[in-house]
């Protein structure tokens, strides 16, 4: 996690009183299940301390993975950024329904 994420193009600030997170993260189909997985960016969500909840920004970051099928086996990692109030504290991450550890 990076927080505050600074991203290289200047002309696209966060918005007044917000800050950029971004995460890494890797997502990855077992190689021992039969069927693909998909991977999107849609069902992320990062709530903060206030229960604020928060999709990942347009993209910002080059590759835009937004969206991909994973055969058994294979895996991905994408560099995904939220627009964040500028003092929240981070509280969660989840994936649908699934709960993701934010690092410490």
């Amino acid at each position: 996690m990076i927080d505050p994420w600074e991203q290289d193009d200047a002309e696209k600030p966060p918005t007044a009183g917000r800050r950029f997170v971004a995460l890494e993260l890797t997502a990855e189909n077992p190689q021992d299940k039969t069927e693909p997985i998909v991977w999107s960016e849609t069902g992320l969500k990062l709530t903060d301390a206030e229960n604020f909840a928060y999709a990942p920004t347009s993209p910002l970051t080059e590759p835009q993975l937004r969206y991909l099928t994973l055969e058994p086996g294979e895996k991905t990692s994408s560099l995904v950024v939220f627009e964040v109030a500028e003092h929240s504290a981070l509280k969660s991450l989840s994936y649908w329904t699934a709960e993701i550890p934010l690092p410490r």
